[in-house]
């Protein structure tokens, strides 16, 4: 028995919008990488200058692909209000993840120490991979996805592109430490969301966790123990950040009230959202 008309149309409607939601994910991608690749970016020298260069291809993406204004787009791309108590959980978990320096140290015995102009690092690393790379996987990727989707479907959804993109470093690091980065990709996925939809739908706790994650390359270790510390670096971004779970939704309650006309995506309130009358971002695969 073949199926019925309307089901096959509304399947092939949900593929096509999830093709067009990954079509822009990978424009903004390749700007994000190819701009860092080329300005010689590893250490966030010239975050300021990708970040602008992402956050206008994701409003271009946003304009073209799905019709939204410019100032409605940079809030549904996650620069809304943030939410006061996720920012505090995200202080939390992320002096958590760094603390793991000193306990090295002192388990070890090994000398670490902060680079040289580490403040001004740390400032290119958070707009790069923090802002930039949150506007991207979270603002603009989760966001479309979640539309019609639970939070562990669209998340899951998410995971997948953002695990793709990572498996390129197998082309350039050591296999160990490419593996490593893929395994803390999948595993970050879905705090990072569970964080974007607490902070009001915004990306800046989990642009701060993101940023965080990247906190190795603010340290100098001698060299025969950089690569142990690396990995224990890895399991400590891919299991840390799960505390944020210990924060139920009641929790942030208080502050989480954006709808679907302040942000294009998925209401914390208890009101129907709004049906869409542009754009093609419909889908509920």
């Amino acid at each position: 028995m073949n199926p019925a008309p309307s089901v096959v149309g509304a399947n092939l409607s949900s593929l096509k919008a999830f093709g067009v939601i990954v079509a822009g994910f990978v424009v903004v991608w390749v700007v994000l990488e190819r701009s860092a690749t080329w300005l010689n970016s590893n250490m966030g020298e010239t975050g300021v200058l990708v970040c602008a260069l992402v956050i206008v291809t994701a409003l271009t993406v946003e304009r073209l692909l799905f019709e939204t204004g410019p100032r409605r787009a940079l809030r549904s791309l996650g620069f809304g209000r943030p939410n006061v108590r996720a920012i505090l959980v995200g202080l939390l978990v992320t002096l958590a993840m760094i603390s793991f320096y000193p306990v090295f140290s002192l388990v070890t015995g090994a000398q670490v120490s902060l680079r040289d102009g580490w403040v001004l690092i740390a400032l290119g690393l958070f707009l790069q991979h923090g802002i930039a790379e949150e506007v991207l996987f979270r603002g603009y990727l989760f966001r479309h996805l979640r539309r019609g989707r639970t939070f562990w479907r669209a998340a899951f959804l998410s995971m997948l592109p953002f695990v793709a993109v990572h498996l390129l470093l197998l082309l350039y690091l050591d296999f160990a430490v490419a593996a490593a980065s893929i395994l803390v990709a999948v595993a970050t996925a879905f705090p990072l969301a569970y964080m974007f939809e607490r902070d009001n739908n915004t990306i800046w706790t989990p642009a701060l966790l993101h940023g965080a994650a990247h906190g190795i390359k603010l340290v100098i270790i001698p060299g025969a123990l950089f690569p142990t510390a690396a990995l224990m670096w890895f399991a400590v971004v891919a299991v840390v950040p799960y505390v944020v779970f210990a924060f139920p939704k009641r929790f942030f309650a208080p502050e989480s009230r954006i709808t679907p006309d302040d942000t294009g995506s998925a209401s914390m309130t208890t009101k129907e959202p709004e049906r869409e009358n542009r754009g093609i971002d419909r889908g509920t695969i």
